[in-house]
């Protein structure tokens, strides 16, 4: 078997930079160069020569068909690679294989890919360019001979560098037209016009009030009393006074400076940090929450805050 050749280009490229060249390269190369067809010949050839070799390998990998998609190329190549590998790392002898037409073997090592690759890129670009070019030939052709009157601020009709337009369009205001304009928009048959914008209408403010009067003349007409009758409370946090400082002493001197205190509770020094200060939960009637925020009413230091609700877990 060591002394029978087998006919494969792609094999022969493969075994002939296999070792010398990383795996990636070398797909890249197969990939780029070869067809579809001529990589799965290959493979299914590897198999069936590593199948019939002498002893017989039992943990041989099954050769697994590739369905048709636009990555099958790489995916056979890869298959092809490991199976190279797999007959390297078992020291397997095969047959030399050998290329009966040198001009399926590229003439390129693996390494100069990228540089292929680049190359088709240029040309591709080449292309589009030129593309692009005569689209903007067939524009100028278009808006040859438009003038624009700034005096009558309008502009000549385009329908004349037009092809395959009869009909004389009406002529637009040259403020809401200009070649950036022409450049964006298209109609449905291909030819260009200026997009209007549409004016949204604002939209109506709604407005409320709440009444304050005593009614016009003898009007029988009443507000509804509130639903909840009890007097409104704000609360609030008084915190950093001196430790000795007591509830009694924080509600005289609310009471003293006119602020009714509904409630004064001192809170629970929890940390040992808070055993410097004094901190209480007060709550006064809701008319005087701004006189509780006079920063006068405090000694300097003093930290008066809303109290923040927090929801039960």
């Amino acid at each position: 078997m060591a002394n029978d050749c087998v006919i494969s280009e792609v094999l022969c490229f493969c075994y002939n930079y296999y070792g010398k060249t990383p795996r990636g390269e070398i797909i890249d190369a197969l990939v780029g160069f070869y067809e579809d067809k001529e990589i799965e010949l290959a493979k299914e050839t590897l198999f069936n020569v590593v199948r019939g070799v002498t002893p017989k390998i039992d943990d041989l990998p099954r050769c697994r068909l590739r369905k048709d998609s636009t990555n099958k190329r790489r995916l056979d190549s890869e298959d092809l690679l490991s199976l190279i590998e797999f007959v390297d790392k078992k020291n397997v002898e095969l047959p030399p294989f050998y290329a009966a037409d040198i001009r399926r073997i590229p003439s390129f090592s693996p390494s100069m890919v990228d540089t292929v690759r680049l190359a088709d890129s240029i040309v591709m670009l080449q292309r589009q360019l030129a593309d692009v070019r005569n689209e903007l030939s067939e524009l100028k052709s278009m808006v040859k001979g438009q003038k624009v009157n700034d005096d009558d601020n309008t502009t000549v009709d385009l329908s004349a560098g037009m092809h395959n337009v009869d009909t004389v369009q009406e002529p637009v205001p040259s403020t809401s037209q200009s070649y950036a304009t022409l450049f964006q928009n298209k109609d449905d048959q291909g030819q260009w016009f200026v997009v209007t914008k549409d004016k949204t209408k604002p939209t109506a403010v709604s407005r409320k009030i709440k009444g304050k009067g005593s009614g016009c003349g003898n009007s029988s007409l009443k507000a509804a009393a509130p639903s909840n009758n009890k007097p409104r409370n704000w609360y609030c946090f008084v915190g950093r006074l001196d430790p000795d400082t007591t509830e009694d002493d924080v509600s005289k001197h609310l009471s003293d400076a006119g602020i009714v205190v509904v409630s004064c509770k001192m809170l629970k020094k929890t940390q040992k940090w808070q055993e410097k200060y004094a901190a209480f939960h007060v709550v006064v009637e809701f008319a005087y929450k701004d006189m509780l925020f006079d920063d006068a009413l405090w000694p300097e230091g003093t930290d008066v805050r809303d109290w923040v609700f927090t929801k039960s877990k």
